[in-house]
């Protein structure tokens, strides 16, 4: 699971530098919403297959659509290895790949890359332990075929001091395709692995940064009230469904679960899993990776052993 790499990364890695506090605190106090689309909250998903990335045979984990539905981003991390590097795949169809190879300008021997996405002016973010702060591991560049220039970590997520002994993490980001909105995970974590994960939100100031959305608890009590980890946002792209992996609920080990809401001003309401991501010939854990731009297709992947993974895709039923 991605927790025990996640762990060696912000435990063993060198001592963390400062953080980085945006000069400007002019964030938006209301969500940007999306196109409207009432049809994604009324659907179930199902009948998953396996994705096939053409020329590609290693670990595939946290897949990504891009917002034009163009490529599928991935990255190679696995329980054997502390390091993992971020690939990229170009559309085929809604379950085939063409492998591109790795994303240039966001790899780095011996560090953790993964879960990267690009807006729709090409404003990539991604999760980089070469790029870790006191505030996260959430880095952005701008993408251009195939290639992140300008790479930076992002800056104003800087969460509440943990607990004595523990360190903050921020990690797990999907932003919204006008760039505007920027979903995460605050984590803390201490030599014995993670304690807690709760997913928040940021909107992004006019000079870059982000700031935690001031609603930011309100909006997700529901979803980080169903266990002590939940990760993986995974945002449709018109606001109304949110769909994550919590890492082990009151009945049991997590899955992929969703929340939904009639409005980008409430709440997500209370959680439902998804069934069919169990049903699949595939033993292991199943994590969400991405709604694709037009609704239609829900991508996850499954830990299958300890340097071995497999991402799934399922297909929207309307109701």
């Amino acid at each position: 699971m991605r927790w025990l790499v996640l762990a060696l990364a912000v435990v063993t890695v060198g001592p963390l530098v400062s953080c980085l506090v945006p000069r400007t605190a002019t964030a938006q106090t209301t969500l940007t919403p999306a196109s409207p689309s009432s049809r994604s909250v009324n659907a179930v998903f199902a009948s998953p297959q396996p994705v096939t990335i053409e020329a590609y045979s290693g670990p595939q984990q946290d897949p990504v659509i891009s917002p034009d539905g163009q490529y599928l981003f991935f990255d190679s991390h696995s329980d054997n290895s502390s390091s993992s590097a971020l690939h990229w795949a170009r559309r085929l169809d809604y379950k085939t790949f063409k492998f591109m190879g790795e994303v240039q300008g966001v790899n780095f021997s011996g560090e953790m890359t993964l879960r990267g996405n690009y807006d729709l002016a090409h404003n990539f973010y991604f999760v980089s332990s070469r790029f870790r702060t006191s505030c996260g591991m959430i880095a952005q560049g701008v993408f251009r075929d195939g290639t992140v220039t300008d790479v930076a970590p992002v800056k104003g997520l800087c969460a509440p001091p943990p607990p004595p002994g523990d360190i903050n993490v921020t990690f797990d980001v999907a932003i919204t395709p006008d760039g505007k909105t920027l979903y995460y995970t605050d984590a803390t974590f201490n030599r014995r692995g993670p304690q807690t994960a709760r997913i928040a939100v940021a909107t992004k100031n006019a000079d870059g940064s982000f700031m935690r959305h001031p609603g930011s608890d309100p909006l997700f009590k529901n979803v980080n009230g169903l266990g002590p980890l939940v990760f993986n946002s995974a945002p449709t792209s018109d606001g109304l469904a949110f769909f994550f992996t919590p890492g082990i609920t009151s009945k049991g080990p997590g899955g992929i679960y969703v929340a939904k809401r009639s409005s980008t001003a409430e709440p997500f309401g209370v959680p439902t899993r998804i069934p069919d991501v169990d049903n699949v010939t595939a033993d292991g854990f199943p994590e969400m990776g991405a709604i694709s731009p037009d609704g239609a297709h829900l991508y996850f992947h499954r830990v299958l052993g300890k340097a071995s993974s497999q991402i799934y895709v399922l297909t929207k039923v309307l109701k």
